[in-house]
């Protein structure tokens, strides 16, 4: 259940940062949700494999955003290239 609420933050995330990164077009926003969800994915699971942080702790949910805007940053970064 915690991962499903991971891919929900990230996923949130990720489309708020491409929507101020003034994308193209709709699909670069999809391609923003898809991306923090991922990094929401990688997050949460180095948390709590090097981390022994629980999935819905507020460290879990803060290593969550951390790796949905590292993801989505760098992904804008790279598509804007």
């Amino acid at each position: 259940m915690e991962i499903i609420i991971w891919m929900i933050i990230g996923a949130i995330i990720g489309w708020v940062l491409f929507l101020f990164m003034k994308p193209d077009s709709e699909r670069s926003v999809a391609f923003g949700i898809i991306i923090g969800a991922l990094g929401a994915l990688v997050g949460g699971w180095l948390a709590s494999f090097f981390g022994g942080v629980t999935g819905l702790s507020f460290y879990g949910l803060l290593a969550v955003a951390v790796g949905a805007i590292v993801f989505a940053g760098a992904a804008g970064v790279v598509q804007s290239a």
